[in-house]
């Protein structure tokens, strides 16, 4: 008998291992259909063959990541197909996708070899995040990698400063910096020359009171004036006057806005 329970703990103890590992198992598996069902859609298009074979894991990557905050979509074309122009080009696609209503939360980019320009288009309530600004911003610091051919790069690194956006950091502005930094060089000469030509002009200005005042002084004439005439008696006659009127009521109806959908975009040539 003491052989027995013993043998039965055993059995016990290792069914007991089964079972949490067969659990345990499930819950893997759980989390990870989780991790790659989302209620979003990647779109990956790569109609002008620009993508490396070892760049397309990484930039899937990245693209799934964005699309658990919002549809993504990347497009490459050689032709005009969608469009003259690279946002018209972003604007034609998506509406294919999403409809033309610009509604649904995108973001795009597009490797517009016809025109030589890469773009990042958004739609929906991306495009507050993601403005005119930040597009501009993120294809500034992306453009020289498509210019040297590396277009799986561009592409990464573009939509890892989108994912960043989304995540409430900020968009580094090189350009932004670079500017700001000339226009104060050239507000500081504007200013400088300013001064200057203000200091030389109050010189000549001082040097003419001068002359003018030497002049007043030769040849000033004293005129005596009588009291009588000085003196002005006037009477100021006022007038009140009473007014009433009635007050009139305004009412009116106010209706709730809802976002009618919007985009926001910008480009860089390469």
């Amino acid at each position: 008998m003491r052989y027995l329970k013993k043998f039965l703990t055993v059995i016990i103890i290792f069914c007991s291992f089964i079972i949490c590992g067969i659990s345990g198992t499930q819950q893997v598996s759980a989390s990870e259909s989780g991790k790659t069902d989302t209620s979003y859609t990647i779109i990956y298009d790569d109609s002008a063959y620009l993508i490396k074979d070892t760049d397309k894991p990484q930039l899937y990557d990245v693209m799934e990541s964005i699309s658990k905050d919002t549809n993504v979509i990347f497009y490459t074309t050689d032709s005009t197909e969608y469009g003259r122009n690279t946002a018209d080009i972003c604007q034609n696609y998506c509406a294919e996708h999403f409809g033309s209503s610009k509604t649904a939360p995108v973001i795009m980019f597009t490797i517009d070899m016809y025109n030589r320009e890469i773009y990042m288009y958004c739609t929906g309530s991306t495009r507050k995040i993601i403005r005119n600004a930040e597009a501009n911003s993120i294809t500034d610091n992306v453009y020289k990698s498509a210019t040297a051919g590396d277009y799986g790069k561009c592409a990464i690194n573009a939509f890892t400063q989108a994912e960043n956006c989304l995540a409430g950091g900020k968009v580094k502005r090189p350009m932004q910096i670079i500017n700001n930094v000339l226009l104060a060089m050239l507000l500081g000469v504007t200013a400088n020359f300013t001064v200057l030509k203000i200091s030389r002009a109050s010189r000549k200005s001082a040097d003419r009171c001068g002359e003018m005042v030497g002049i007043a002084n030769n040849s000033f004439v004293s005129v005596k004036v009588s009291k009588e005439l000085i003196k002005e008696h006037t009477t100021v006659r006022r007038e009140s006057s009473d007014y009433s009127g009635g007050s009139g009521d305004y009412s009116g109806s106010g209706g709730g806005s809802s976002d009618g959908g919007g985009s926001s975009g910008g480009g860089h040539s390469f």
